[in-house]
């Protein structure tokens, strides 16, 4: 009985493979980003990890699966698989809301018994909306730098102007107690005139209105 099974179960494991390539064709699409936007993977350019999905259409043209890079076993490598298709007519339709496609982002595709994987390249560039967005933050940003230093600098200007007119006004209040006494003085020094002085009775010299000395 064990030697009438042998056969059969060569057979069997002889016809697995090719049941298994049979109901079990497989499509991938690997993202890069294009750098240099030529539509081609050259080396130095990176495989995209996230940001990028695929619908597969049948070929009536009905979705009959989705992925994404967010979500794919192999995103390190850009690769999002679909597995186990059986042959025919497929479309994929790849979409990133963050990146611009540099190949065609809807590839036709034919899933064939017992041949390899089919693999579709996708690439795309950074957005020139991504672009312009960053320029117009960092300009945004130096601005907002410059007002600050501009505002720094005004308020500075308005310290030192305030210190400068308490200053003024403080001297002018010392001056303004000050003169009183140097008037009071110069009023006093002014206002003494010479008297004469004359001689009397008793022959004593007296001074002149002149302040000389004259005998009677």
């Amino acid at each position: 009985m064990t030697k009438r099974l042998i056969p059969v179960i060569l057979v069997l494991m002889m016809a697995l493979p090719a049941f298994a390539q049979d109901t079990g064709g497989q499509l991938w699409v690997q993202a890069f980003e294009d750098r240099n936007g030529n539509g081609q993977h050259d080396p130095g350019e990176p495989f995209l990890t996230h940001g990028v999905s695929v619908d597969l259409l049948n070929g009536d043209g009905v979705v009959m699966a989705s992925g994404t890079l967010d979500n794919a076993p192999f995103a390190s490598q850009g690769f999002i698989g679909f597995l186990y298709l059986a042959p025919g007519k497929y479309t994929a339709v790849i979409t990133s809301p963050d990146l611009t496609a540099t190949t065609p982002d809807r590839v036709d595709v034919t899933i064939t018994a017992g041949e390899a994987p089919v693999t579709v390249p996708f690439g795309a560039e950074r957005a020139a909306a991504d672009t312009s967005s960053a320029a117009s933050g960092s300009a945004s940003f130096l601005n907002s730098q410059l007002a600050r230093v501009a505002l720094a600098g005004f308020g500075a200007l308005i310290v030192i102007g305030l210190m400068g007119g308490i200053g003024v006004l403080i001297y002018a209040l010392v001056l303004a107690r000050r003169a009183p006494r140097d008037l009071k003085r110069t009023t006093t020094t002014s206002g003494m005139r010479p008297v004469r002085v004359g001689a009397d009775q008793s022959g004593e010299l007296r001074r002149t209105g002149e302040g000389e000395m004259q005998k009677p």
